[in-house]
């Protein structure tokens, strides 16, 4: 548990947000906004960088130790990342954090 909370502590302080909007958040709690490689970036999909135990209602997630949750870790908004898939690598571009 420890572990999982210094990962996704470490892609909130690579966000740069601001600590007021840390304090807002609760603790453990990081959406993360994906664009594929050749989609349009209006066009992301949100996924919820945690266990499936403590996603919101509604949000896709990507576990920690998934090869698209780890690819995720310490990454920053702008940051393209590739990861292995069944179907091959994958690209997305980070769009967004909250």
């Amino acid at each position: 548990m420890e572990s999982r909370i210094r990962q996704i502590d470490s892609v909130i302080r690579n966000h740069g947000s601001s600590r007021a909007t840390r304090r807002r958040r609760r603790p453990g709690r990081v959406l993360v906004q994906i664009v594929y490689e050749g989609d349009a970036e209006d066009d992301y999909q949100e996924f919820f960088l945690g266990s499936i135990e403590e996603k919101p209602e509604g949000v896709l997630v990507a576990s920690p130790t998934s090869p698209l949750g780890s690819a995720l870790l310490g990454r920053s908004v702008g940051d393209l990342v590739e990861y292995e898939a069944p179907s091959g690598v994958l690209r997305v571009k980070i769009v967004g954090l909250r």
